[in-house]
């Protein structure tokens, strides 16, 4: 009897996943432009330019970026959807992830003494929505697979 690989909800998780992988994909690698390229400052809110930081901050910032991600993947992730659920989780952080897009372009209205703070703060955000969708794209995904013998083609 051959198994119905992929239901409609099979076809949802992967595009959901998909649409997220180049969510992360894109931010990731105009975060980095971002803070390379030089601010044009016509007013008091730049939204053309950059932030004008060197390569050498730059890579410190993604770095210290790897050592957030460390921190919230072993400690908050697990009590967090412990205690909201994974169906919770992917829902309500899937609504507000789109924050973090909005919120970048406005580092720019920020003095140069609280930049890294703002900077820091929306790597933190990122990481933490990024890390706890993730897995719980993977498990909704999983669960709506008609039997398991069927997850190597999904």
């Amino acid at each position: 009897m051959p198994i119905k690989a992929f239901n409609r909800d099979v076809i949802m998780w992967i595009t959901a996943l998909i649409i997220m992988c180049y969510h992360q994909m894109a931010y990731s690698s105009l975060l980095s432009i971002y803070l390379l390229d030089e601010p044009e400052k016509s007013s008091s809110i730049d939204l053309k330019g950059g932030l004008g930081y060197t390569v050498h901050d730059v890579g410190a910032y993604m770095s210290v970026n790897g050592v957030i991600a460390l921190v919230i993947q072993a400690t908050i992730f697990p009590i967090f959807v412990g205690r909201v659920g994974v169906w919770h989780s992917l829902v309500s952080l899937l609504i507000v992830c789109p924050i973090t897009y909005v919120f970048a372009p406005f580092l720019s209205v920020l003095s140069r003494s609280h930049l890294p703070i703002g900077i820091y703060a929306l790597l933190v955000l990122q990481n933490f929505f990024i890390i706890i969708i993730y897995p719980c794209l993977l498990i909704a995904l999983k669960n709506a697979t008609p039997s398991s013998l069927v997850l190597g083609k999904v």
